[in-house]
């Protein structure tokens, strides 16, 4: 299985540096209608490539599933370690599968090279629909082990809905104009982050009302941070997630 996994890593990088050279060489027309289609072949290559079984079944196992979310946790680089050797083991498959699923939809949410918000809100109303199951995951690695992890730890779905909204946001993204604009979106992008680990701790175990809001106290104040720190890379981007004058 990890021999797999590798071979599909090295297949995705190939992909993904052919897109590149493809997408430089193109319009932003071009590339606007274009993007819904790559997000499609990417989800295609990854799936088939990344979670084969065997030859006389297309269903991907739930083993598989957590080991392609894993995969993606360690491919990418973040500025925190994704469920690291203090988090209990129990909880670490399902910070990989949380971590997959919000690394999916960040990646549609903030690709730089396009500018149709259309097709990117299509593509997160997609894996809206496979969240709440009124679409076939059957194949997709990332919702298998999700589901899982909601099963399994007992999860309800709105925190995730609610990163789903603060990823809607980023696509249609209006500067903030006061401090409870911004805290309404950490309310959406990293409170329920906390949340969700907060109940993953707690293991089924409802956690109570005065921890949730000790986590999300924690989680806003990490995403303010964060905020700053990547100040000059979002102002060159055109965007500041922060409001521009005292109040």
């Amino acid at each position: 299985m990890i021999k797999v996994l590798n071979r599909a890593d090295a297949n995705m990088q190939q992909f993904a540096a052919d897109r590149n050279a493809v997408m430089a060489n193109m319009s932003n027309k071009v590339r606007n209608q274009a993007f819904y289609v790559w997000f499609q072949k990417v989800k295609d290559n990854s799936e088939s490539k990344t979670c084969a079984t065997s030859a006389t079944t297309d269903m991907i196992s739930v083993d598989e599933a957590y080991a392609h979310c894993a995969n993606v946790a360690r491919r990418h680089y973040e500025n925190f370690p994704v469920a690291s050797v203090l988090v209990p083991l129990r909880m670490r498959k399902h910070l990989f599968a949380i971590y997959a699923f919000s690394r999916l939809a960040d990646d549609i949410a903030d690709e730089p090279w396009t500018t149709d918000t259309s097709a990117r809100i299509a593509a997160l109303d997609e894996l809206e629909q496979k969240l709440v199951g009124s679409s076939d995951i059957s194949e997709d690695p990332v919702f298998v082990a999700l589901h899982q992890t909601i099963k399994e730890a007992r999860l309800p779905l709105a925190p995730f809905l609610r990163l789903l909204t603060a990823f809607k946001s980023d696509v249609n993204f209006v500067t903030p104009t006061t401090w409870e604009d911004v805290l309404a979106y950490c309310s959406n992008s990293a409170d329920p982050v906390g949340e969700l680990f907060l109940r993953l701790d707690h293991n089924g175990r409802e956690p109570s009302a005065e921890a949730i809001a000790c986590s999300n106290a924690i989680c806003t104040a990490l995403q303010i941070t964060n905020f700053l720190q990547d100040l000059g890379t979002d102002l060159q981007r055109g965007r500041s997630y922060l409001p521009h004058h005292r109040q």
